[in-house]
């Protein structure tokens, strides 16, 4: 998706004039560009609302599958593998971002996942709740969505890799939202493992709208170059 939007923008920095002869004739061509370049922007704005669309009931799906009959060991065991991919990710993002608001977001989202999975595997030995800590995500939609963005992010670099990056997080943490709403809903017995769900859902939100915020910006940005270069 990121890569589409700025292969749209970079059309737009094209057929400069090469003569004084051709200024009228190159900027009406510039302004057909531009009204070109503006319309590919809202088709792709579309697109992208529509891909966060399905996603969202993807998530949903799989995060109402995962709350049916969920107890606390269903439950940390999903937090738990949802750390380790952040844990991951964010590790990822402080070698490959260029952005200091992303590799600060990158680290403050490491520094939470480490803290969250320490009290996970306290309050599971405390309590005496086994889980499998090598467990996977039931819902296959998930599973192949995360996949699939591994794979295509392993051809991004700079600006399109962060904006990959930050997509999947909003979109992760929108998930892991989800599995804490379910986990405080369920069956639960454990008032540790309760009080975990609501002491990590405020953080998990902020990280969600970080993700959401810098994604936001990055579009942002990437829209308003051409205008800048063209004036």
């Amino acid at each position: 998706m990121a890569r589409r939007i700025y292969a749209v923008l970079a059309a737009a920095l094209l057929a400069a004039p090469l003569a004084a002869s051709a200024q009228g004739q190159a900027g009406q061509e510039q302004q057909e560009q531009q009204k070109q370049q503006q319309q590919a922007e809202k088709q792709e704005k579309q697109r992208y609302q529509q891909e966060v669309a399905k996603a969202d009931q993807e998530r949903q799906k799989a995060a109402d599958q995962a709350g049916r009959e969920a107890d606390a060991g269903d439950v940390l065991a999903q937090l738990h593998e949802i750390n380790q991919l952040e844990i991951q990710s964010a590790s990822k993002a402080l070698e490959k971002a260029e952005s200091p608001e992303v590799k600060e977001a990158a680290q403050q989202l490491l520094v939470d996942h480490q803290q969250l999975e320490q009290q996970i595997m306290r309050v599971a030995q405390q309590e005496n709740i086994q889980f499998d800590t090598e467990a996977n995500f039931t819902d296959a939609a998930i599973d192949r969505s995360m996949k699939q963005a591994q794979q295509d992010m392993e051809q991004l670099s700079g600006k399109e890799w962060e904006a990959a990056w930050l997509a999947g997080q909003d979109d992760m943490h929108r998930y892991t939202v989800a599995v804490l709403e379910l986990g405080q809903q369920a069956n639960i017995e454990s008032q540790a493992v309760k009080d975990l769900l609501e002491k990590a859902q405020p953080k998990v939100e902020q990280h969600q709208a970080t993700a959401e915020r810098l994604l936001k910006s990055e579009f942002q940005v990437a829209q308003e170059q051409p205008t800048q270069q063209g004036g």
